[in-house]
C-alpha cells in the first residue's frame, strides 16, 4: 500500500494594510497548516525583494501542532521612500528542505496618490454593519482607494437624516454600515471616496429650481432614465454648483470620507441654461475643470489630503479635466473604444494630458450572472484585459466587495469571482505592486511604435508573430524605457482570434516558448531579468545573454523560456 505523504504548507501570506505610508511599520501575516497528525518542527523564511535585490531576510523556527493552523507575523521597519514596490517571498522548510512557497507584495508611498489602486463598495445594508470580510479581502488585493458607490440618500441631498433610509433605487441602507466601512478602510490603509454625481437632481429638486436645470435645443429638460434624474447647470455662476459642493462637504465632515468620486453620465455635452430667464448655450467640458478645482479648494478647508476623481465618460472631456486638480485621470470605457489597443491608447493619451495616474473603469460583462457565461470564459477575459491595462501603465476599477467584479455601470449588479480564481487574481495584483516602478513610473517613455516591429529594429523578436498594437493571434510587444532600465512587456494573443476586450474568451492564449529577443543597447548592460504573474509567484528570474554583432552595432541576445499571458522583461543598464 502506498503511503499517503502529507506535509505542512502555507495557507496565505499578506500585508496587514493595502498600502503603507513612509513612516509606517510593515507587518506580513503568514498562515500555515499542518495536515499531519503529529507535530512537526518547521522553519518559516521570509525575504523582501526590491526587484531582483534581496534587502531583508528573516526566519523563525517553530512547532506546528498536528492538524492545526498557526499564524505568525513578521515586522519590517518603515521604509523611508517617496514610492517603492517590494516583493515578499515566503518559504516553509521541513528538515531543511523547502516544503512550500508563497508570495505577496507591498508598496510604500509618501501619499496614496502615487499609486491609486481603485476598488468599490456598494452594499450598505443592515447585515453589512458588522461585516469586515469584504474590506479585509480587498486589502489582500492591495486596493488602497475605495469608491463608496450609491451610499447616499439622494443625488442632490447626500446625507441621510435617519439611521436607516431608502436610496434612489429603493434599497434600504444603513448609515451605520457606511460609517463602519469608512473606519475599516482607514484601519487597513485605504482611502474612502464618496460617490457624488456632479449634476444629478431628483424630481423634487428640479420642480423647485427649474431655472437651475439644463435644457435641450427643443426646450425639454435634460434628464436620465425617463425623468428619473434631472441634469443641473454646472456653470460657475449657477447656484447649483455651490449646493452640490456643500453636499460633498457634508459627506466628508459627517462620514470622514477622504474625498469625492465626481460622477458624470457622458451627456449632455452641450445644453441650454435658463438662469434668471436668460437662455444661454453651455459647453460642459468648459465647466468641469472649474468645478473640480473649486471643489478641491472648498473641501481642503474641511480635511487635509482630500481626494478627487472625476469620471470622463467614454474619454469625453479628458482634454480639459485631465490637467485639472484631480488626483487621477479616470475614464469609464465604452464603445467605440472596444479593442485592446484602445485601452492602451486611452491610458497613454490621458497620461500625456494629465501627468498623473490613470484609472480605467472597464466593466467586464462576461461576469454578469444573467449572461450565463462559463466562468472560465469570463476569467480569461479578466486576465487579458488586466494584462493590457497594467502593462500599459493604467489601473483598473474592477474589484470590490467580497470577490466582486464590476460587470455593469450600476455597481450593485456586480458579478462574482470563483474561489478557485482568487489566487490567480492576487498574483496579478501582487505583481503590479511588486513591479510598480517598472510599470507606473512617470519617467517611463513608451517606444512601442518607434523601436520595434515594422521598420524598427532596436528591439527584435523571433520565434513567434509579434505586433506593436495588440493584433489578434500575435504577441503584443509594449516597449518602455526610463533611466537605468529598458522594459519589455509581452502580452500573448496567440490563438486569440478577437481583440474585443469586453467579451468572453473561450480559451486562454496558446503558450509560447523560447522567444528570442535582440536589443540594440549603447549603455553597459548590468543584467537581464524576466517575471510573470502567471509563473513562479511572479519572482524575477535572471536570464543569460550574449552579444551579437549587428549591422548597426552590437546587440544583446537572450531567450524567454515561456509566455502564458503576460511577461515583464527588464534590462538594467548604466
Amino acid at each position: 500500500m502506498q503511503e499517503n505523504i502529507l506535509s505542512p504548507y502555507i495557507v496565505d501570506v499578506y500585508p496587514d494594510k493595502a498600502q503603507y505610508l513612509s513612516d509606517e511599520e510593515i507587518k506580513i501575516h503568514i498562515q500555515m497548516f499542518n495536515p499531519c497528525e503529529k507535530e512537526i518542527e518547521v522553519t518559516i523564511k521570509m525575504i523582501v525583494m526590491l526587484l531582483d535585490d534581496m534587502i531583508i531576510e528573516k526566519s523563525l523556527t517553530l512547532t506546528l501542532q498536528g492538524q492545526s493552523e498557526k499564524k505568525v507575523v513578521f515586522s519590517i521597519p518603515s521604509q523611508k521612500c517617496d514610492w517603492q514596490g517590494y516583493g515578499v517571498d515566503v518559504s516553509l522548510l521541513v528538515n531543511n528542505e523547502v516544503s512550500h512557497t508563497l508570495s505577496t507584495a507591498f508598496d510604500v508611498v509618501s501619499t496614496w496618490k502615487k499609486a491609486p489602486r481603485y476598488g468599490f463598495l456598494s452594499d450598505f445594508y443592515r447585515e453589512d454593519e458588522e461585516d469586515t470580510k469584504d474590506i479585509k479581502q480587498m486589502r489582500k488585493y492591495h486596493l488602497n482607494v475605495v469608491q463608496f458607490y450609491d451610499w447616499m440618500y439622494r443625488h442632490d441631498n447626500l446625507v441621510p437624516d435617519k439611521d436607516y433610509y431608502i436610496d434612489p433605487l429603493s434599497r434600504e441602507l444603513s448609515l451605520k454600515a457606511v460609517k463602519n466601512k469608512v473606519k475599516l478602510c482607514h484601519k487597513y490603509g485605504m482611502k474612502a471616496l464618496a460617490y457624488g454625481a456632479v449634476y444629478a437632481a431628483s424630481r423634487e429638486f428640479y420642480e423647485k429650481y427649474k431655472d437651475l436645470a439644463l435644457y435641450d435645443n427643443t426646450g425639454n429638460v435634460q434628464n436620465l432614465g425617463d425623468n428619473w434624474l434631472f441634469i443641473m447647470n454646472t456653470s460657475p455662476e449657477s447656484p447649483w454648483v455651490q449646493h452640490i459642493i456643500s453636499e460633498f462637504k457634508k459627506a466628508v465632515e459627517l462620514f470622514d470620507f477622504d474625498g469625492i468620486h465626481m460622477d458624470t453620465y457622458g451627456f449632455p455635452k452641450t445644453a441650454y441654461s435658463m438662469l434668471n430667464g436668460q437662455k444661454k448655450l453651455e459647453r460642459l467640458d468648459e465647466h468641469f475643470p472649474v468645478l473640480i478645482n473649486n471643489t478641491r479648494k472648498q473641501l481642503e478647508t474641511v480635511k487635509d489630503d482630500i481626494g478627487l476623481i472625476f469620471n470622463a465618460v467614454s474619454n469625453w472631456s479628458v482634454e480639459t479635466v485631465a490637467p485639472a486638480k484631480q488626483d487621477a485621470v479616470y475614464i469609464e470605457v465604452w464603445d467605440p473604444c472596444e479593442r485592446y489597443f484602445h485601452l492602451n491608447h486611452l491610458i497613454n493619451r490621458a497620461k500625456e494630458l494629465g501627468k498623473k495616474p490613470v484609472i480605467l473603469a472597464a466593466y467586464l460583462t462576461a461576469f454578469l450572472k444573467e449572461n450565463d457565461i462559463e466562468p472560465e470564459y469570463a476569467e480569461n477575459s479578466f486576465l487579458l484585459a488586466s494584462a493590457v491595462i497594467f502593462a500599459s501603465g493604467g489601473y483598473h476599477l474592477l474589484l470590490g466587495e467580497e470577490n466582486g467584479v464590476l460587470a455593469h455601470p450600476y455597481y450593485v449588479r456586480y458579478g462574482k469571482i470563483r474561489h478557485e480564481f482568487e489566487r490567480t487574481i492576487r498574483n496579478y495584483y501582487d505583481f503590479i505592486v511588486r513591479y510598480a516602478n517598472l510599470l507606473y513610473d512617470p519617467q517611463l517613455i513608451d517606444l512601442s511604435m518607434t523601436h520595434a516591429n515594422g521598420i524598427n529594429d532596436e528591439y527584435r523578436f523571433e520565434n513567434g508573430r509579434f505586433s506593436s498594437y495588440g493584433e489578434p493571434d500575435k504577441i503584443w510587444t509594449i516597449i518602455k524605457e526610463k533611466p537605468g532600465y529598458k522594459i519589455i512587456n509581452l502580452i500573448n494573443f496567440s490563438g486569440i482570434q478577437s481583440d474585443i476586450w469586453n467579451e468572453a474568451k473561450e480559451s486562454r492564449p496558446t503558450t509560447t516558448e523560447n522567444i528570442d529577443i535582440k536589443v540594440l543597447i549603447d549603455e553597459k548592460v548590468k543584467g537581464v531579468f524576466w517575471a510573470s504573474p502567471d509563473i513562479n509567484n511572479g519572482l524575477p528570474q535572471e536570464i543569460e545573454f550574449e552579444f551579437e554583432h549587428y549591422r548597426r552595432g552590437e546587440v544583446i541576445k537572450f531567450s524567454i523560456p515561456k509566455l502564458e499571458v503576460w511577461n515583464l522583461i527588464y534590462i538594467k543598464v548604466e
